[in-house]
């Protein structure tokens, strides 16, 4: 079924790179920046703000919630808008790479702008919002997130 892809490169990078410059370029560039800025100086307010988890609870649940599809939705408008565009996606598909790579190299790109824009601040916020807790900015991170009562601890230092 697949026996074209044996052998065959997943991504090209010809195509990756074409696709992370279309993202890093133009005003959604700057919009992909923005968005992480904001959630991690909404951060640092909400820090000198407010004491405990519920600082942490607003503000993750904010990046999860909004920032995070955001920037996801962006940067995938972003990967395929340009050859929309222009037209060029016709010329695009008409030539010897399968669509498969052409898709798998797209994907990839807008996914590496997503983790570096969307899941990274993330991180950033859990380790603003609570220093003592880096495991829980880690799970932020890669998007698990902790229910509240593992977040109590026992006197034996494990969670609950």
């Amino acid at each position: 079924m697949f026996s074209y892809l044996v052998g065959a490169d997943p991504v090209n990078r010809t195509l990756f790179r074409l696709s992370v410059q279309a993202v890093a370029g133009r005003r959604r560039g700057l919009v992909l920046l923005v968005i992480p800025l904001a959630l991690l100086v909404l951060a640092l307010v909400v820090r000198g703000l407010t004491d405990g988890d519920t600082g942490l609870d607003a503000t993750v649940g904010l990046g999860l919630s909004l920032a995070l599809p955001l920037v996801a939705l962006l940067a995938s408008t972003a990967v395929l808008g340009p050859e929309v565009d222009d037209g060029s996606i016709v010329y695009l598909l008409s030539k010897p790479v399968s669509r498969y790579v052409i898709g798998v190299s797209k994907y990839a790109a807008a996914w590496l702008a997503t983790m570096l824009l969307g899941a990274l601040p993330l991180a950033g916020v859990g380790l603003v919002l609570d220093p003592s807790e880096p495991r829980r900015a880690l799970a932020l991170g890669i998007g698990v997130r902790w229910p509240a009562r593992c977040t109590r601890r026992s006197s034996s230092g494990w969670p609950r």
